[in-house]
């Protein structure tokens, strides 16, 4: 068998939202398992000394167009929780143990 496809993802990122839901699918249409990796865009932003792309309104402007579109395009339901970036330190744990 294949290697397995290693998929690291952020529960905060609206990219990795779209990508969850279609991994598995993309992963048996090759044959490959998924090998998930949970990280965390935050800390990683903060090690590089990065602004994360929700604190720079010009991006989080365009997010709030480009994400609802990407999930229309994906079909898949798209709502912006309250707040923005919400707290995933629970969910990271919690996938992690």
């Amino acid at each position: 068998m294949a290697d397995p496809i290693r998929f690291f993802f952020d529960f905060t990122s609206t990219f990795s939202y779209i990508a969850i839901h279609k991994i598995d699918d993309l992963a048996a249409r090759y044959g490959r398992e998924v090998d998930w990796i949970a990280v965390s865009l935050g800390h990683l932003f903060q090690a590089q000394g990065i602004t994360p792309p929700p604190m720079i309104p010009a991006k989080f402007n365009y997010l709030k167009v480009d994400f609802p579109r990407s999930c229309a395009f994906a079909d898949l339901p798209c709502t912006f929780p309250d707040p923005f970036p919400p707290d995933v330190k629970l969910a990271r744990y919690t996938f992690l143990c």
